[in-house]
C-alpha cells in the first residue's frame, strides 16, 4: 500500500496501491482522473453563468475558510464542499449527482495527494483562480482554471504512482 510517515505517530497506510492506480473507496484514482474533466471542467463553466448570488456567497465562504484552515481533515471537507457547491450552482442535476455520488472518493483523494504530495497550498491558490472566474462570470475562464487544477491534481497523482 501507499504509506505516510508521520513524525511521532509512525507509519500509515494511506491508500491501497494496485497495479499502478490507488483504491479510493468505491472508485479507483485513475477512475476520477479520467471522468472528472468532463464532468467538473463543463460544471464550473455553466456555474459561471448560472450561479445564484447565495451560491457564490457559499464558495466566497469555502475558499475564504480552506485558506486559513490548519485541520486537515477539515481541509478536505471543505476541499469536498467546493466542488460539489460548483457541480450545484452549474444548475445541471446531473453534474451535482455525479459530483454528488464521487464525493467520498474525491474526500479520500484529497486526503492523499495532501498527505503525500503537499498539494493544500497549491489547491487552495487553484480554487481561488476558479472562484473569481465563477465570479466574474466567464465561462472560458472558469473551465480553464478548473481544467487546470485537475490537471495538477493529475500530475501529483501520478507522481504518486510512479513511485
Amino acid at each position: 500500500g501507499l504509506t505516510v510517515t508521520k513524525t511521532g505517530k509512525g507509519t500509515f497506510v494511506v491508500a491501497n496501491k494496485v497495479a499502478n492506480d490507488l483504491t479510493l473507496g468505491q472508485y479507483s484514482a485513475r477512475d476520477l482522473t479520467e471522468a472528472r474533466p468532463h464532468i467538473e471542467v463543463p460544471a464550473a463553466g455553466l456555474a459561471a453563468q448560472r450561479r445564484t448570488h447565495e451560491e457564490l456567497e457559499t464558495l466566497r465562504h469555502i475558499v475564504a475558510a480552506m485558506t486559513t484552515e490548519t485541520d486537515p481533515e477539515s481541509w478536505v471537507a471543505l476541499d469536498s464542499s467546493f466542488h460539489a457547491a460548483i457541480a450545484r450552482a452549474s444548475g445541471n442535476k446531473v453534474f451535482a449527482s455525479v459530483v454528488a455520488d464521487i464525493r467520498g472518493a474525491l474526500a479520500f483523494q484529497s486526503e492523499t495527494l495532501n498527505m503525500v504530495a503537499d498539494r493544500q497550498h497549491a489547491s487552495d491558490i487553484e480554487h481561488q483562480q476558479i472562484l473569481a472566474a465563477i465570479e466574474a462570470g466567464s465561462a472560458e475562464a472558469a473551465s480553464e482554471a478548473m481544467a487546470e487544477h485537475l490537471r495538477a491534481v493529475g500530475v501529483a497523482l501520478d507522481s504518486i504512482l510512479n513511485k
